[in-house]
């Protein structure tokens, strides 16, 4: 299953993606194998030259890329056997009370003598399943759909990353291929999306918010660091939608934007959580009273 992100197929983000890109675990014997990748790019590239065409390789950032198309066609030309994958779901919470979906698939895939065991994953926070309004991206599927949609899109990156590994796709050159006939200079050139002005710009008000969230619970607190920090956590345990309790921060640190922006919010002079700030600073205060006079940073 391909999903069009910047123009290009959606395995492309999870290709490069830290989270899943963690797990390319060749087996014993596979350094071995690699030794001949000679011999294996000449079994692969003819198989090129009839499944591709220019629009199926992609120059991502100088590298060649072959799209999950072309792979698939590959693929079944070659006899690439792929294992029954193990599939993990599960949910966790992004720290500001909301639940995410994610699903984890890892598996074996076996062609020309190689076996290579890679993991593909998605979660419901996946930018393709939001859309933005204003400065917030809401998801546009129902909590049931996308669970599906997540999983069907976590296993097609699981196939096609396992496709590309297993054939040494991952590893081609340009010039391997402008010996049978695909040029750089044709191909259609894929940029890592770069952040944004606006993005940049909330990055840092966001910061800008912990710093005042840390330097106004150290002052309330009288420096005292421990004080200020059982503070933070008392503001920022809450319960979750599964009855569960998540049990705060220490630092801020940790602070995700979103939650920076509405702590802040609720917690200055004149905030809508003024109040309920006050009646936990109380409590903290007489806690420790306010013997502490640390000076370091929250």
């Amino acid at each position: 299953m391909d999903d069009d992100v910047m123009g290009v197929d959606g395995d492309i983000e999870d290709d490069l993606d830290p989270r899943t890109d963690r797990a390319i675990v060749l087996t014993a014997g596979t350094a071995a194998q690699l030794q001949g990748r000679a011999e294996l790019m000449r079994n692969i590239l003819p198989h090129l030259v009839k499944c591709c065409n220019a629009r199926n390789i992609k120059d991502l950032d100088g590298n060649p890329y072959v799209d999950s198309d072309a792979c698939e066609r590959i693929a079944n030309i070659v006899g690439i056997s792929l294992g029954s994958p193990k599939i993990e779901k599960y949910w966790e919470d992004d720290g500001d009370g909301k639940r995410v979906f994610c699903v984890d698939v890892i598996g074996e895939a076996q062609a020309f003598g190689r076996t290579v065991t890679e993991i593909g994953g998605c979660t419901s926070e996946d930018l393709f399943y939001h859309k933005r309004v204003g400065d917030e991206y809401v998801q546009r599927l129902p909590m049931s759909k996308l669970r599906l949609e997540v999983t069907k899109k976590a296993m097609a990156n699981w196939q096609g990353r396992a496709i590309r590994t297993v054939l040494g796709l991952k590893e081609l050159t340009w010039e391997e291929l402008e010996k049978v006939g695909f040029k750089q200079s044709e191909s259609t050139s894929v940029k890592y999306r770069k952040e944004s002005e606006q993005d940049s710009d909330r990055k840092d008000k966001a910061e800008e918010c912990r710093g005042k969230i840390a330097a106004k619970l150290m002052a309330d607190c009288g420096n005292n660091k421990e004080a200020a920090q059982m503070l933070l956590k008392s503001l920022t345990t809450f319960e979750k939608s599964d009855g569960s309790t998540f049990d705060g921060y220490t630092s801020t640190k940790k602070l995700s934007e979103k939650f920076a922006f509405r702590l802040w919010g609720e917690i200055k002079s004149g905030g809508k959580g003024e109040k309920k700030y006050l009646e936990k600073l109380v409590e903290v205060q007489k806690h420790f009273g306010m013997t502490g006079d640390g000076e370091e940073d929250l």
